[in-house]
């Protein structure tokens, strides 16, 4: 006996990413459709026997059909060869309720081809090839406090199916966050599960229970910072039941979202070394004191990295740079070999600063640009 699925959560297709500028929003935006087909791909390479998502596809309960669209007309176009049954579970951002995009009578899960099935009750159960069962439940609402593992079964005596369960919920507490759909960290263990599948957490999670394993995939790409183990789906293999699934989490996201505190101009001439600065979003922190040499540097740097309006970065997205922290600390001697006028100004500035009739970072400024027009550097 011999079972191979791959597991999925957290599309969030829609996601508007309002903190960003209307072409960067609809780019990441566009990447989510990109990474599903890596899915669709990876689950028609392997042949699985079926792809699972742990909920939270959509974005909303509501989306437009700019977005259950396209993922419509994806399922109607996978290789009738290598139709496995897909199962979409509701989950909190998009849950099952009246008018949803789950309902039966909205146009999306009317034209949802016959191996694309949703999870519409509690206490869902579904007979999967070689004999394994998959048990299920979706999330009706975007707040509860009921685990939707509780109406799993438990195994019975001479059960020897392979018994997977799929839920959308939180096995543990995240500092700031309220605690939906609390889902028991021993419910594989207690329901006789040898894979439970779970959505919610965006970021990859492995627990290992007894013979069974809870599994959270990660989203298919991130939606925000911070969360580094997102973009990946489990692909896991079963030999038989009661003994433990191998289990891979193979790539698809499309983005790599870094928020980058800089504290040393070493971290920032890093920068531009990373891989695939294309597919990064980057959010920059500069946090340092730097000479008036090293403050030109810096700017031709973030040139470098984030582009002009004439020329292109090197960082595919950038939400913002923060330079309220960055700071210049002049020397005068660097205006010494500098025509008198200029180097009278210099210290003329760095005076009023000393005696307080200045604001220290407008002089540090001046002294900057001061610096620039010398050298003929870009203002």
């Amino acid at each position: 006996m011999t079972l191979q699925i791959l597991h999925t959560s957290d599309w969030h297709l829609g996601s508007r990413f309002g903190a960003f500028k209307a072409t960067d929003a609809q780019t990441l935006g566009r990447a989510r459709f990109d990474a599903l087909d890596q899915v669709f791909g990876l689950a028609q390479q392997r042949s699985v026997d079926a792809l699972l998502c742990a909920g939270d596809l959509f974005d909303c309960a509501k989306p437009s059909e700019a977005w259950w669209g396209p993922l419509l007309r994806r399922f109607e176009a996978w290789p009738v060869a290598q139709r496995c049954p897909v199962f979409l579970l509701p989950g909190n951002h998009d849950p099952l309720n009246e008018g949803s995009v789950w309902s039966v009578g909205h146009p999306f899960r009317r034209q949802l081809p016959d191996f694309v099935h949703v999870v519409d009750k509690v206490g869902y159960q579904f007979e999967l090839p070689g004999g394994a069962v998959l048990f299920a439940t979706p999330v009706m609402s975007q707040a509860g406090a009921g685990d939707p593992t509780a109406s799993f079964p438990a195994r019975e005596p001479g059960d020897e199916r392979i018994r997977i369960g799929l839920a959308h919920g939180m096995t543990h507490a995240i500092a700031g966050q309220t605690r939906h759909f609390p889902i028991d960290p021993n419910a594989a263990q207690n329901k006789g599960l040898d894979y439970l599948a779970l959505g919610d957490l965006h970021s990859t999670q492995e627990v290992r229970s007894g013979l069974g394993a809870t599994v959270y995939c990660g989203a298919l790409d991130p939606v925000k910072f911070g969360e580094d183990g997102a973009g990946t789906a489990a692909l896991v293999f079963f030999r038989r039941a009661g003994r433990p699934p191998l289990i891979r989490h193979e790539p698809v996201g499309q983005w790599r979202w870094r928020n980058e505190r800089v504290e040393s101009m070493e971290q920032l001439r890093a920068l531009r070394q990373g891989n695939d600065l294309a597919r990064t979003v980057l959010k920059l922190s500069l946090r340092l004191t730097v000479s008036l040499e090293e403050r030109r540097e810096i700017d031709q740097l973030l040139e470098l990295l984030l582009g002009t309006e004439a020329t292109h970065g090197m960082v595919g997205i950038v939400q913002s740079v923060d330079k309220s922290e960055l700071r210049v600390a002049p020397h005068l001697d660097q205006f010494a070999n500098l025509p008198e006028l200029l180097e009278k100004t210099a210290r003329r500035i760095d005076g009023a600063a000393n005696r307080g009739e200045l604001d220290a970072a407008v002089a540090q400024r001046a002294l900057y640009h001061l610096y620039q027009l010398a050298n003929r550097g870009p203002s």
